[in-house]
């Protein structure tokens, strides 16, 4: 297993993505830039998106996450999935 890419220096290291960069618009003010939110790990997975590779990840769920991304117009998970965290790459 390897650190996903973002770990290199000046990278974003570990986070949890709350909007994609193509749900963007311009027009969003993102009121919550540098607030913290509590992230309550329900669960470790491992994602294969192809047969030779796997993700590793934390998921967990948070209302107010949710209800940021609702305030902004979009749904309240990302392609409907818990918020997550990847921490692993292999393959």
């Amino acid at each position: 297993m390897r650190a996903p890419p973002y770990f290199k220096k000046g990278m974003a290291g570990a986070h949890v993505s709350v909007i994609l960069l193509e749900e963007m618009d311009q027009k969003i003010l993102i009121d919550s830039i540098g607030k913290k939110f509590t992230f309550r790990i329900s669960h470790f997975d491992v994602v294969e998106p192809t047969s030779s590779k796997k993700v590793y990840i934390l998921s967990g769920a948070n209302s107010e996450l949710e209800a940021l991304r609702v305030r902004h117009g979009l749904s309240p998970k990302i392609h409907g999935h818990d918020f997550h965290l990847t921490f692993g790459l292999s393959g």
